[in-house]
């Protein structure tokens, strides 16, 4: 990768991490996959399924997985930041979480928080294309009384984010297949997915 490194800075009083410049053309793509649990899983069925953890893209990508058990939103930039300290600086930002918040924050709060970490990152990785990947239906929401609430602001979340992202050039991986009603997706919990549930995420 060609191009200088030096300092950003994110948010007020906040340091970013070693960035490099831009991309030399020819070379792969970096993509960076980044999210929850649901991460965690999928890089190990993709390790044992067709077509891999590469995922089919190891033409012309290079595909990296971070994927971290009961992650919620405000751990999101601390992972990227440690990831970006040791390795270069991605093409393509895959994330899935925001699950795991839904049960104690609002989602009007949530979109806003993660809109506003999403401009944090995209300062200090200019030209980054973000890609959302929306949270999933659960058969159930742990610790939520009242599960359909829980479920629409799932929905709003969603909407908000992909709305943002789109603007900023990004785009949006729907999962509109995997449904509450279907059981054979879901592992006995209800949240997490099932091996057939994996080939409907990716």
């Amino acid at each position: 990768m060609d191009g200088t490194q030096g300092k950003v800075h994110g948010r007020k009083g906040e340091r970013g991490p070693q960035l490099t410049g831009p991309r030399a053309a020819g070379q792969h793509a970096r993509v960076l996959i980044l999210g929850h649990s649901f991460i965690f899983w999928a890089r190990k069925w993709a390790q044992n399924a067709n077509p891999g953890p590469q995922l089919g893209l190891g033409h012309w990508a290079t595909v990296e997985w971070l994927g971290r058990r009961g992650m919620r939103r405000a751990q999101f930039l601390p992972m990227l930041c440690e990831f970006l300290e040791g390795n270069p600086v991605p093409d393509v930002l895959l994330l899935h979480f925001g699950g795991n918040d839904l049960a104690d924050q609002s989602g009007i709060s949530l979109s806003r928080q993660i809109a506003q970490d999403l401009e944090v990152v995209l300062f200090w990785c200019p030209g980054l294309v973000v890609i959302w990947s929306d949270i999933t239906q659960w058969r159930v929401w742990r610790g939520v009384v009242k599960q359909n609430k829980v479920d629409r602001a799932r929905r709003g979340v969603n909407v908000a984010v992909a709305r943002f992202i789109a603007m900023k050039g990004g785009g949006c991986i729907p999962h509109d297949d995997i449904v509450f009603s279907l059981p054979q997706l879901f592992r006995g919990d209800g949240v997490h997915l099932s091996p057939l549930g994996m080939r409907y995420f990716f």
